[in-house]
C-alpha cells in the first residue's frame, strides 16, 4: 500500500471517528456538569442499569476521542512535514542546522507578529481573528517541528546512554550472582 493510500485511509478513519465522537457527545449529553456528577461519590449510591449504560457510553466516547486525537496528531505531522518541506530555508537541512533555522524562523515570526496584531487591532479589527488564527497555526507548526528536531537530535545519545546503563547493570548483576554462587 502506498503512502498516499495510507494517508487517505487515515483521513477516512479520522473523519468517521470524529463524526462518531460528535454523535456520542450529543447522545450522551456530555457536559462538564455531567462528568462531575459521574465522578462524585453519590454516583455509586443509586447504581442502576441506566447508570451502567451511561458509564459504558462515557467510556466508549472517551476511547473514540483518544483515537481521534491520535489520528489528528498523525495528520498534523504529515501536513506540517509537507508544508515545511516547501520552505527553502528548511530544505536539505538536518540536525542542529535545521533546529537553528527553525528556532530563528520562530523568533522572527513571533516577535513581529505581536506588533502586527496590535497594529491591526487598532486599525483593522475585522482582520484580527483571521490573522491571529493563521499566525498561530504557522507558529504551532514551527514549534511542533522544533520539538521533533530536538527529539531527533537527542534520540541517539539517549539510547546510547540507556544501553550503557543497562550493560553496567547486567555486569553488576553478573558480578553479584557470580560472587554468590562461588560462596
Amino acid at each position: 500500500m502506498s503512502k498516499d493510500e495510507e494517508f487517505i485511509k487515515l483521513w477516512l478513519r479520522w473523519a468517521f471517528n470524529f463524526v462518531l465522537l460528535l454523535v456520542l457527545l450529543v447522545v450522551t449529553g456530555f457536559t462538564v456538569a455531567g462528568l462531575a456528577a459521574v465522578a462524585t461519590f453519590g454516583f455509586w449510591k443509586d447504581f442502576s442499569l441506566s447508570t451502567m449504560i451511561q458509564l459504558a457510553l462515557l467510556l466508549v466516547t472517551f476511547f473514540v476521542a483518544v483515537r481521534v486525537v491520535v489520528d489528528s496528531v498523525k495528520i498534523f505531522d504529515r501536513v506540517a512535514r509537507g508544508l515545511l518541506s516547501r520552505v527553502p530555508i528548511f530544505t536539505g537541512r538536518t540536525g542542529p542546522r535545521r533546529l537553528l533555522a527553525e528556532v530563528t524562523a520562530l523568533v522572527v515570526l513571533s516577535l513581529p507578529a505581536n506588533i502586527v496584531i496590535s497594529f491591526l487591532v487598532q486599525n483593522v479589527p475585522d482582520i484580527v481573528p483571521v490573522a491571529t488564527i493563521l499566525l498561530s497555526l504557522v507558529i504551532l507548526i514551527l514549534a511542533y517541528d522544533v520539538s521533533k528536531s530536538i527529539y531527533l537530535i537527542i534520540e541517539t545519545p539517549i539510547h546510547n546512554f540507556a544501553r550503557r546503563i543497562a550493560e553496567e547493570e547486567r555486569k553488576s548483576e553478573g558480578a553479584e550472582t557470580g560472587g554468590a554462587q562461588s560462596s
